[in-house]
């Protein structure tokens, strides 16, 4: 399956007419979540291969720690913030997918839509410097 399919649905839950509007939201972050999961996996399983075989933690963890370790070896700041970045879109989904009893709001979703677009432009320009 294309990951990107989970970004189309994401679009089409926050777009439908049902009526439970925070339930949309906190759905609809889980897969623009993990759109940019598996985005960042295949790309790093595509140009990293040995960083991601070899990185400890769980898998949300294992995404984080080889940006990390990225921004270390290749002494480019591009790797550290998209590691910031899956860790802020991992505590937004967390929040959507674990606290039921707090608001989510249309903020969270505005701000886990522009990360991932920025996500996908840091991936795009660090993919033209290999």
């Amino acid at each position: 399956m294309d990951c990107k399919l989970f970004d189309e649905i994401a679009d089409h839950i926050s777009k439908s007419g049902y009526e439970e509007i925070e339930c949309r939201r906190r759905t609809s972050s889980g897969r623009h979540y993990y759109f940019i999961y598996h985005t960042v996996k295949d790309w790093l399983t595509k140009n990293h291969p040995e960083v991601i075989k070899n990185m400890g933690g769980s898998s949300h963890e294992k995404l984080q720690f080889c940006m990390e370790q990225l921004c270390i070896d290749c002494s480019d700041k591009k790797f550290g913030m998209l590691a910031l970045k899956l860790k802020t879109l991992h505590r937004i989904r967390v929040h959507a997918d674990y606290y039921l009893d707090d608001e989510f709001s249309e903020g969270q979703i505005t701000m886990i839509k522009k990360e991932k677009e920025r996500v996908c432009e840091l991936l795009r320009e660090l993919e033209t410097k290999s």
